[in-house]
C-alpha cells in the first residue's frame, strides 16, 4: 500500500515529540535550551524544511526516499539541540556569573524639568523606584533589554524608551517554557529590571507590558500621567501625593494589582471590563455611578488621583496608606 507524504510527515513528526518528552522527563534534555536553538536558528531550519519538501517532491513515488529525508530532518533537528545546549552551557554560566547584573545611570542636566518614561517589556521582574542623584539610574539583566535618551525643548524635556532587542514574542515561548517546575503564578525572569527615577522631575510614565511581574513605587515622584497597557502579571504600584493631580490608565488583560494610595488624597475610580474581584481596604469611597468610586472630600483635596481601570480577567484591591 503507497503511503502519501503527509501521513509519513505527521507520523514521524509525532515520534520526535515523543521522544523529546521522554528525554525531557528523565533529565537528559533542556526544553528551555531546546526553544533556544531553533529560535536562534530558524532561518536555517526553514531552509532545511524547503530541502525535504523539494526531496519528497522530486522523489514522489520512492517512499523509502522520502522517509529517510523525514528522519534525517528530524533527527538533525535533535541532535543540533542537544549539541547547542552542551555548548553554550559553559557561556550562560559565565555571563550569570560575570555579567549578569549591568548597571547603568544618565546625569540630570540642569535644565531638565519634565521625563517621559516609556517601555515595552515582556517577560521582566520589575522595579520603579526614585533617586535624588541623577536623571535615571538603576541595574539591569543581560536579557536584550536597551534603552536611549533623548532631549528635547533645549533640554527640559527628556525622553526615555526601554525596549527589548529580542521583541515580544519570543521572549514569552522562552518564558513560558523555563516556567516548567517553577510557580506558577510567576511570568517573569528571577533577577530585577529596577529603574531609578529623579524625584525633581515631573514624570509622564506609559509602560507596555506582555508577561510582566512589577513593584513601581511612585510614592516619592511628581507624577502627572501614569499608563499602563499590558498581558498577565502581578503588580504593585505605590502612588504619592507630591503633584496636584495624577492620572493612572491601567488597561490589562489577566492581571493582579495591588493599588496603594495617599489617604489624604481626593481618590477617583473607575472601573470598567470582566473584572474578577474589586476591593478597597482602609478607604472610604462613594460609589456614584455603577462603577464609579470617589473620596468624599475629593474636590477640596489639596491632591487628586483618578484612576482608571480596565482589566478583562484578575482582581484589582485598592489601599489607602
Amino acid at each position: 500500500m503507497k503511503k502519501n507524504n503527509s501521513g509519513i510527515f505527521f507520523g514521524l513528526f509525532i515520534i520526535f515529540i515523543g521522544i523529546v518528552l521522554i528525554l525531557s522527563q528523565f533529565g537528559m534534555l533542556d526544553l528551555d535550551k531546546i526553544v533556544n536553538f531553533l529560535s536562534d536558528h530558524i532561518s536555517t531550519i526553514i531552509s532545511l524544511l524547503l530541502i525535504v519538501t523539494g526531496v519528497n517532491l522530486v522523489f514522489d513515488k520512492y517512499n523509502g526516499v522520502k522517509f529517510f529525508a523525514w528522519t534525517a530532518f528530524f533527527a538533525v533537528l535533535l541532535i543540533s539541540g542537544c549539541i547547542y545546549g552542551g555548548a553554550t552551557e559553559n557561556k550562560i554560566e559565565r555571563s550569570t556569573n560575570k555579567a549578569y547584573i549591568r548597571p547603568f545611570t544618565e546625569e540630570k542636566l540642569p535644565e531638565t524639568e519634565e521625563g517621559r518614561l516609556k517601555m515595552k517589556l515582556s517577560g521582566q521582574n520589575l522595579k520603579i523606584g526614585s533617586t535624588e542623584s541623577g536623571l535615571i539610574k538603576g541595574d539591569m539583566t543581560d536579557s536584550g533589554v536597551q534603552y536611549k535618551v533623548d532631549y528635547k525643548k533645549n533640554n527640559k524635556v527628556a525622553d526615555i524608551d526601554f525596549k527589548m532587542e529580542s521583541g515580544f514574542f519570543l521572549e514569552n515561548v522562552k518564558n513560558l517554557v523555563s516556567m516548567n517546575g517553577s510557580d506558577s503564578k510567576s511570568w517573569t525572569t528571577e533577577e530585577p529590571l529596577e529603574v531609578l527615577l529623579n524625584t525633581d522631575v515631573l514624570w509622564d510614565i506609559d509602560l507596555k507590558f506582555g508577561g510582566t511581574d512589577g513593584e513601581i513605587d511612585l510614592s516619592s515622584l511628581k507624577v502627572e500621567e501614569f499608563e499602563l497597557d499590558g498581558g498577565a502579571g502581578n503588580i504593585k504600584l505605590i502612588l504619592g501625593d507630591r503633584h496636584p493631580s495624577t492620572k493612572v490608565d491601567i488597561d490589562a488583560g489577566a492581571a493582579n494589582f495591588k493599588i496603594f494610595v495617599p489617604k489624604n488624597s481626593g481618590i477617583k475610580v473607575e472601573v470598567d471590563g470582566l473584572l474578577s474581584s474589586v476591593s478597597f481596604k482602609d478607604l472610604t469611597l462613594e460609589q456614584t455611578k455603577k462603577k464609579t468610586y470617589v473620596s468624599p472630600e475629593y474636590d477640596n483635596a489639596k491632591n487628586k488621583i483618578e484612576i482608571d481601570i480596565d482589566i478583562g480577567a484578575g482582581s484589582v484591591e485598592i489601599n489607602g496608606i
